[in-house]
């Protein structure tokens, strides 16, 4: 039971007369001793203080507290039913962490919660890919990160934690795509690897020419891991291995917000946020920014889609002259939302078509006689 694996929030955290009746603080309903009801519950806050595998940061592990608390004393735009779980305690090991983590992730996606997880080492991540499996799911991974943690060193850490994910065995990975890295702390030949397997990467620079490319991405995601270093030192100074470039505080509300507006989207996580060298709460604050954008996105989550829908989208069908190739567009009528067909074949022989979240430069691209990117590795990652 997960109760075992989770401890109750401090009794001037859980007091309701500290908050205004608005204020998440007084909205989110508590672990104070017995775990919150889950009837109508939307998502579920989860404090993970685990430092080991955050490297040189393990001061992460004090950062879920202060980032409850600044969440707690912002405004609901768009009430809806939190509740916090209290905080999950590190194991003997990071593993036994991350197989906490797992365990608890899974029970609250077996009910339809969606997990907030506030870390600690970004690790962690680990752990919350491996509830999926669990439940026998293929997974769609979005990270954003200023760097690409992969390499081969055995013992896990937050700089190699993908290199697990994508070995582990038997592996439920179907797609990973990563946010925002900066190419100079990227090594081309790990961005090569990636384009061949038909992995999505949008460096810091295409995220900021136009963010909206974004929301697709994570509209077509299952977990998010979003590491406070991918922004800039200005923005959010409290990371040993900060950046002076990187995304603005803005740009990351505006990520959280599309994660979560995103239907898919089941499970978030928060990490790498180093107290030891904040400014004044300044990175502790924005981290509660995100967090409240995310919630905002998920009390306005719309269910559409084209296939369920299709009344309510407009279909744009595009033939390609020199590939000889048709590709069928579906635009919302509400948001303007785009998707694409993707017809899966077998020997040459037409099985079925999926539908790939894209956006209307997809759609403009095609219009140009071209491919798009997006609509080639969809493909691949088919075959």
């Amino acid at each position: 039971m997960i109760e075992e694996l989770l401890s109750p929030l401090a009794s001037h955290i859980c007091d309701t007369k500290n908050y205004h009746p608005q204020q998440w603080g007084a909205l989110i309903e508590k672990n104070e001793g017995v775990l919150p009801e889950r009837n109508e519950v939307k998502a579920a806050i989860i404090g993970i203080a685990e430092g080991r595998g955050a490297a040189n940061n393990s001061d992460t592990k004090h950062a879920p507290a202060l980032i409850r608390q600044e969440l707690y004393k912002l405004y609901a735009d768009a009430p809806m039913k939190v509740i916090d779980l209290g905080d999950l305690q590190p194991g003997a090991s990071l593993q036994d962490t991350n197989s906490a983590v797992a365990m608890i992730v899974h029970d609250l996606l077996q009910d339809n919660i969606v997990p907030i997880l506030l870390g600690g080492s970004q690790a962690l991540t680990l752990g919350q890919f491996k509830a999926y499996e669990r439940m026998e799911k293929f997974v769609n991974i979005a990270v954003v990160d200023s760097h690409i943690n992969f390499n081969e060193e055995a013992e896990l850490s937050s700089e190699n934690y993908l290199a697990h994910i994508i070995n582990h065995q038997p592996n439920y990975l179907f797609n990973f795509s990563h946010l925002a890295h900066q190419t100079y702390l990227t090594q081309p030949d790990l961005l090569t690897a990636m384009k061949e397997l038909s992995f999505e990467c949008q460096r810091l620079g295409e995220v900021q020419n136009d963010i909206k490319e974004v929301e697709p991405t994570l509209r077509n995601s299952d977990m998010l891991s979003f590491d406070m270093k991918a922004v800039r030192m200005s923005d959010a100074p409290a990371h040993i291995d900060g950046s002076p470039h990187g995304l603005y505080g803005e740009q990351a509300c505006t990520i959280a917000r599309y994660a979560g507006i995103s239907n898919q989207l089941s499970s978030f996580g928060l990490f790498e946020l180093n107290p030891a060298y904040d400014n004044n709460r300044q990175s502790t604050k924005l981290a509660a920014h995100i967090v409240w954008h995310f919630l905002q996105g998920l009390a306005k989550r719309k269910n559409e889609h084209p296939e369920q829908h299709p009344k309510n989208f407009l279909k744009y069908m595009v033939t390609l002259q020199a590939n000889e190739y048709e590709i069928i567009f579906w635009k919302s009528k509400t948001n303007g939302r785009w998707w694409m067909e993707l017809p899966i074949f077998d020997n040459k022989k037409y099985l079925e078509k999926r539908f790939l979240p894209c956006s209307e430069n997809d759609y403009l691209i095609a219009c140009r006689d071209e491919i798009p990117p997006r609509w080639l590795n969809g493909i691949h990652r088919m075959d």
